[in-house]
């Protein structure tokens, strides 16, 4: 809450971004991250006002608080929550698929065998169509497209370790443009459905409508 960050300002009298990155860090993203496999929000808005947490908190920096969110968080070296939520899931993902986990996965995974015939003979996983959304919100299914699109040198990595590191390095943001990971860009909003993008005449125009609104989106996220 607003009168929470403001006692937690007043309790360090350094001002330096080191120990504003560290107080955020210790005190207020774990609380916003605990246990995030279970209640990840798919609500655009939900997403907003977890995002918003650090949004207000970078905000309030003072040698930060003229530059847009996506420059605060460059200068401190953070990443976006959604961001972070998303590779949590996956590295969820990575220990269930290589029995680092007690679930196991046929239990709760439509994982699909393609012919060796096939462009692409890699095992993915298959998400149900006639589910509600609630249910394909959960763990097991709302994160599926992303791991499906993941590089092989990535999912097929030899540790968890290495998964992570790798997992790191891998653009979220232009991961493929025919599926849904991360909808936070520039502190806008840009949530496509998949089944959307599916269509080629609605990806035309989806191309010419990005081609003309973007840089007005741009602009107004460098104002904020």
């Amino acid at each position: 809450s607003t009168p929470a960050r403001r006692r937690l300002f007043r309790g360090f009298a350094s001002r330096s971004l080191h120990i504003d990155r560290k107080t955020f860090t210790t005190y207020i993203r774990p609380i916003l991250e605990f246990n995030s496999n279970v209640w990840n929000p798919s609500h655009e808005y939900l997403i907003d006002q977890t995002e918003n947490v650090q949004h207000r908190f970078t905000k309030r920096i003072r040698q930060l608080s003229h530059l847009s969110y996506f420059e605060r968080l460059s200068i401190l070296e953070l990443e976006p929550l959604e961001l972070r939520r998303l590779r949590f899931d996956l590295v969820q993902y990575f220990k269930i698929f290589n029995n680092l986990s007690s679930i196991t996965p046929v239990d709760y995974f439509n994982i699909r065998q393609p012919s060796l015939t096939s462009r692409a003979p890699v095992p993915f996983l298959v998400k149900p169509i006639n589910k509600p959304n609630y249910v394909l919100s959960s763990f097991f299914y709302r994160s599926l497209n992303c791991w499906n699109s993941l590089p092989l040198e990535v999912k097929q990595s030899n540790s968890l370790n290495t998964f992570k590191f790798k997992l790191k390095l891998v653009d979220f943001f232009n991961l493929s443009w025919s599926v849904y990971c991360v909808h936070y860009f520039e502190g806008v909003s840009l949530v496509i459905p998949v089944c959307i993008l599916r269509r080629p005449v609605v990806c035309i125009l989806l191309y010419f409508i990005l081609i003309i609104c973007m840089p007005c989106v741009y602009m107004q996220s460098i104002n904020k």
